[in-house]
């Protein structure tokens, strides 16, 4: 939806196919549905963000962001939007995709602050780039990105803000803002929704399931 977005003021025929295509999609999973069981015991946000680097050089050099936030095993809230400016290297397109995604964490701890939701601090963002992680503790990838990335930008003062937001790591088909923004297989398109879709969370670093109103192996 998004590339066909990006094309929509000039339209060609492929355009046109693709947008059968699309929802021919939509018409034949109407039953399909978002949801979970209810649990007990401390409400868990995660937070996935995923870029890939210049993806569609046909339509353009931007890069593409996606974030998809979950509660309890639930997607609430995702995002694919092209970047504004073109990222002359992988690096640069994922960190600042990591700043679209913490701004989205942000907005969503503010709205669960409200619902008195009992979370945990700080916030947890996931990313599959291990250079983001060294962004922002700033540790290796200065000399690679020398020239590209101002510290004096908000966003990054943001990013880099220890006390607000951690950065962890996770396995490329773990990411689950990959289907975001890329173009991909159906059996692997298949497998990301499923595993959206599945009870499992991330809670101190143990991935455990979410099943029949309990955290298995708590109270």
């Amino acid at each position: 939806m998004s590339r066909l977005q990006s094309v929509g003021n000039n339209p060609t025929v492929s355009t046109l196919h693709s947008a059968i295509r699309c929802a021919a999609y939509v018409g034949s999973t109407s039953e399909f549905r978002i949801g979970g069981a209810v649990t007990t015991g401390p409400d868990v946000i995660e937070c996935h963000s995923d870029s890939d680097h210049a993806g569609d050089r046909v339509l353009g050099s931007q890069s593409h962001s996606g974030v998809l936030i979950r509660l309890n095993g639930v997607p609430i809230h995702w995002r694919s939007k092209k970047q504004p400016k073109t990222s002359v290297s992988p690096a640069a397109a994922e960190i600042y995709a990591a700043s679209e995604a913490l701004r989205e964490l942000r907005w969503i701890y503010m709205i669960a602050v409200d619902l008195h939701l009992d979370l945990s601090q700080p916030m947890v963002l996931q990313v599959d780039n291990n250079q983001v992680i060294s962004f922002k503790y700033g540790t290796s990838t200065k000399s690679r990105l020398r020239g590209m990335i101002s510290n004096r930008w908000n966003w990054v003062k943001e990013l880099k803000d220890d006390g607000e937001v951690s950065v962890v790591k996770v396995g490329t088909k773990e990411n689950m803002a990959d289907i975001l923004t890329k173009c991909l297989s159906n059996k692997e398109f298949n497998r990301q929704v499923n595993q959206i879709q599945s009870r499992k969370i991330i809670i101190d670093g143990r991935r455990v399931d979410l099943k029949f109103g309990e955290v298995r192996g708590q109270s």
